[in-house]
């Protein structure tokens, strides 16, 4: 609930079943969405804040399918996906468990924004009718087959309000990636590939080789790792 971040300690206030605690550590290394991290009071400085709450969140869509059958391997699929025009955009099939009875497909993975907004209009019910009633077009007898389903709109959830990062041009190198006082973002948000785990990865990469350096003068990565991360 509340971050303060200085040239020598990094002081976290948080809640956990009802009480306020308080830690303070060295460094600090916080992962949290920064569409939530907007939110949360803080003295960081007026660049840094501003980008958080300015930067777009992604509008993506998932849809999961249970099927009582694997009808695609019978068509001679095995992994991959079927790209459509229509709304679900894909229908991707899985890489394991092959020839059991049955299986889950992803039966929409929809990154375009215009169609996410009509997407999470819809309730949880309607979006599998309509990955059922699309996914008939590419396989016949497709809609039989679902026994059970579950979709994702990440720009709804609760704790995360969006799914990947959308940076502006230039804003990650020159302020997110960039320390407040002892603070560190991480994250695909603090990485120039938005939207893959490598890129989480080598923002904690970053994050402690720029640690390491402050304590020791000396790099704790090769530079080719820091290059990845966009930050060399």
């Amino acid at each position: 609930v509340d971050i303060r971040t200085s040239d020598s300690n990094v002081t976290v206030q948080y809640q956990n079943k009802g009480q306020m605690h308080t830690s303070r550590a060295d460094y600090c290394l916080n992962s949290i969405p920064g569409q939530i991290l907007a939110g949360v009071a803080n003295n960081f400085d007026s660049e840094f804040q501003k980008t958080l709450e300015t930067r777009p969140r992604g509008k993506l869509s998932k849809i999961g399918l249970q099927m009582n059958n694997r009808f695609w391997e019978k068509e001679g699929i095995y992994g991959g996906n079927s790209w459509t025009g229509q709304d679900i955009t894909q229908i991707m099939y899985p890489s394991h468990g092959y020839h059991q009875n049955k299986g889950v497909v992803i039966g929409g993975y929809i990154y375009s924004g215009a169609i996410n907004d009509k997407v999470m209009s819809m309730s949880a019910e309607q979006r599998i009718e309509m990955a059922k009633r699309q996914g008939e077009k590419v396989h016949p007898g497709y809609a039989n087959a679902v026994e059970n389903g579950v979709s994702v709109a990440w720009y709804r959830m609760n704790h995360i309000l969006g799914c990947t990062a959308r940076n502006h041009p230039g804003a990650v190198q020159h302020v997110l990636q960039a320390p407040q006082g002892r603070h560190y973002l991480i994250g695909d948000q603090a990485a120039h590939h938005s939207g893959w785990q490598e890129s989480a990865v080598l923002s904690a990469h970053f994050a402690l080789n720029h640690i390491t350096q402050r304590e020791t003068g000396q790099s704790s990565l090769g530079r080719r790792s820091t290059d990845a991360a966009g930050v060399g």
